[in-house]
Order: C-alpha cells, then structure tokens, then sequence
C-alpha cells in the first residue's frame, strides 16, 4: 500500500515550520520521498527536517 499526499507551501517559513512538525512525528524507520520540479524546495525541507532531527537526537 503506499500512502502519498501533497502539500503546497508558501514560503521558506512554512517549509521550516512542516520539517518541525515532521521532525517531532516521524520515526526511524520512515522514508520520506521528495518530488517536485527544480526550486520547489525539496533541498531546503530536506535540510530543515534534518537539522531537527540531529537537534532532537541530542
């Protein structure tokens, strides 16, 4: 089963603000599959998320 959905952000803040929410839920073992054209911010979200992430195992 694959579960997708979409979200559409407006800007930077925004993205910042979803990577927290995703950074406090997510688990381990979860992968995370960014897709979208070029400069859409997959690559920001991806070094938000992160960056909690690391904060959050500290």
């Amino acid at each position: 089963m694959k579960d997708e959905f979409n979200i559409y952000l407006k800007n930077i803040e925004s993205t910042k603000h979803l990577a927290l929410k995703f950074s406090k839920i997510i688990s381990k073992s979860v992968l995370i599959c960014l897709d979208g054209e070029l400069g859409t911010g997959k690559t920001t979200f991806a070094r938000f998320l992160i960056n909690f992430l690391a904060k959050k195992k500290n």
